[in-house]
């Protein structure tokens, strides 16, 4: 849902959307996905990795600001 509420931000308010805690470079350990971490056949596997390149796109085209 992180994703899909950062697309109705970017379509309802100015640029740049500031996001707070969508940092996933700090090392912290995110209990919901740990079962799943590393098994690509688990149901229901957020693509974490993608969706980071996308905030950090975003951030460098100016559209977001990652806090």
């Amino acid at each position: 849902m992180g994703l899909a509420g950062v697309v109705l931000a970017l379509r309802q308010c100015d640029p740049p959307v500031n996001l707070y805690g969508f940092s996933f470079d700090t090392g912290a350990s995110y209990c919901y996905y740990d079962d799943a971490a590393g098994n690509s056949t688990a149901p229901n596997v957020l693509p974490l990795r993608e969706e980071a390149f996308v905030y950090r796109q975003l951030q460098a085209l100016g559209r977001v600001t990652l806090h």
